[in-house]
């Protein structure tokens, strides 16, 4: 399944060496090689797209993101670099002659990991009598849950025939973010820990998750962020508090440590707009003590002391101690596994984009959706579009009345 790289020398030497990866994307690119970490989001629109145009889009959407026109190679050193890549972004074409349900898609395309040499994003794309449906997938590796909609919406722009011009390769999230804040103590990198977990090999083929879907009417939303805010709470801590409701009733959990993902780019005062990882986690471990506007409630004083560009390089240096050049793909599965809890919860909030792109009509988004084959992980993307809350879980341990039962306790929570 992986094809083997050559090491490519460093900058001063090749001509194609971008720059290293930080030890959180070289977390997940191991991570990867026990089990593929792929984010994807999905987009209806009514209109049929010939390949022709589909395929010019995706151009001017490399050109947008200098990310998508790179691959991953290992350095001599043991570190792990971006370097240039003249790969185009490959483009999976079907057709439906009835409605179009893509979970099935979704759910193989989450398993499929990216080769050696491959750029580090592909897409799926069916036509139906009525609509198409479009999945961009993203190696983690190199994309977070805010940025995959940001090339989501220029890959929209440019098939509704707007110039999205051409955009820049940034730093690293920790090169970046240290440049921005004042530190005493400098960022350094460690020897790797003494992590003695052994990993079965990989297999040949990976097992695809289950990926489930609801969504919230327009009115049902509306209720929803209208109560939360006279709870002096948010609709990402009613969504705490829905899940763990509902894994109580549909796993007998009265406990479960949940991991939400925080955007950054608000708090940095720099152009950010481009593929990239630039998040930190919150992990809190959520019961069921106290009503559900009190878990609620608990979950907003969590996010924002989480938001923290400090706080962020206190975390980026545990990875480089714990996850340095040269870690084995067995050494960034077990830290990396240690570290996002038993179920994720990655809310992109409102998507703020336009229902029209040219003469392109979009009907929903959907997402993130992504998957890591641990025991009993279920991975909830949470997205609002069109006034709609829609959400998506991914997990291999299938629980059918999950998203059900988080949809009827937001709508009794109102």
């Amino acid at each position: 399944m992986y094809m083997r790289s050559e090491a490519v020398n460093t900058r001063s030497d090749n001509p194609e060496f971008l720059r290293e990866l930080s030890a959180l994307e070289r977390g997940f690119h191991l991570f990867s090689k026990v089990y593929p970490i792929v984010i994807c989001n999905v987009v209806e629109v009514r209109e049929r797209l010939s390949q022709e145009r589909i395929l010019r889009a995706l151009a001017a959407v490399q050109r947008r993101h200098p990310i998508l026109q790179t691959r991953i190679v290992p350095l001599p050193s043991g570190g792990v670099a971006l370097c240039k890549s003249t790969a185009e972004i490959g483009v999976e074409f079907n057709q439906s002659k009835s409605e179009i349900d893509w979970r099935p898609m979704v759910a193989s395309g989450l398993a499929m990991p990216f080769s050696a040499g491959d750029t580090l994003a592909r897409l799926s794309v069916v036509e139906g009598p009525e609509r198409t449906v479009i999945a961009l997938f993203l190696d983690h590796a190199i994309a977070d849950g805010i940025s995959s909609t940001y090339v989501v919406e220029d890959l929209l722009r440019a098939l509704g025939g707007e110039n999205i011009g051409e955009g820049s390769l940034l730093p690293s999230a920790p090169d970046l973010i240290g440049s921005l804040v004042s530190n005493e103590t400098s960022f350094v990198k460690s020897p790797a820990a003494d992590i003695a977990e052994a990993m079965p090999s990989a297999p040949a083929a990976f097992p695809p998750p289950y990926v489930s879907t609801i969504a919230l009417s327009q009115e049902e939303t509306a209720a929803l962020a209208g109560r939360a805010r006279l709870e002096g709470a948010t609709v990402h801590g009613a969504l705490c508090a829905a899940l763990t409701f509902s894994l109580a009733e549909s796993a007998g959990k009265s406990s479960h440590v949940l991991v939400s993902p925080i955007d950054l780019r608000r708090i940095i005062p720099v152009d950010t707009r481009t593929c990239s990882q630039i998040f930190t986690m919150l992990a809190e471990t959520l019961d069921m003590s106290g009503s559900f506007w009190d878990i609620a409630r608990r979950s907003v004083s969590g996010v924002e002391a989480a938001r923290s560009l400090e706080a962020f390089m206190i975390g980026a240096q545990m990875m480089e101690n714990f996850i340095p050049a040269g870690s084995t793909s067995a050494t960034a599965h077990a830290v990396m596994s240690g570290g996002i809890g038993e179920n994720m919860l990655s809310n992109l909030g409102v998507i703020d984009m336009p229902d029209r792109y040219g003469d392109l009509s979009v009907e929903a988004f959907w997402g993130p959706m992504a998957a890591n084959r641990l025991d009993g992980y279920h991975f909830i993307g949470a997205a609002t579009y069109g006034g709609s809350l829609r959400l998506t879980c991914s997990t291999h341990e299938l629980l059918p009345d999950l998203l059900t039962a988080m949809g009827e306790h937001l709508r009794n929570a109102c």
